[in-house]
């Protein structure tokens, strides 16, 4: 019997500058492979609340949302999942990009199909 899959989602908050939210999304997709995890997709997240339409078009930043893939047990995939997320912000952190403080990630979910 095949074990059931597991997805991971959550919100990341990328710079409002195309090459830098690109690159966030590239080290952000180098760890989730580097953990054997399966990237399914980056969605750019439609702003409804006005909120945070005001946070965002006042260039603070990008939002999408990001859904990963694996088949280790729940309690493993959240532990590879934060490994995950904390990797990837230290290393924009700690990088030469203009805007790299508007990197972050926001409550992760898992769910088993």
């Amino acid at each position: 019997m095949k074990a059931s899959s597991i997805f991971g989602t959550g919100l990341i908050f990328l710079p409002q500058y195309e090459y830098e939210a690109i690159l966030c999304m590239e080290v952000l997709t180098k760890y989730i492979r580097q953990e054997g995890l399966e990237l399914i997709e980056y969605y750019d997240m439609e702003i409804n609340s006005p909120a945070l339409k005001n946070i965002t078009q006042a260039g603070e930043s990008h939002i999408a949302q990001v859904l990963i893939k694996s088949d280790l047990d729940k309690k493993e995939f959240e532990k590879k999942l934060s490994l995950v997320f904390n990797e990837a912000a230290h290393q924009i952190h700690k990088s030469k990009l203009k805007h790299r403080e508007e990197f972050s990630a926001g409550t992760l979910s898992t769910r088993v199909a």
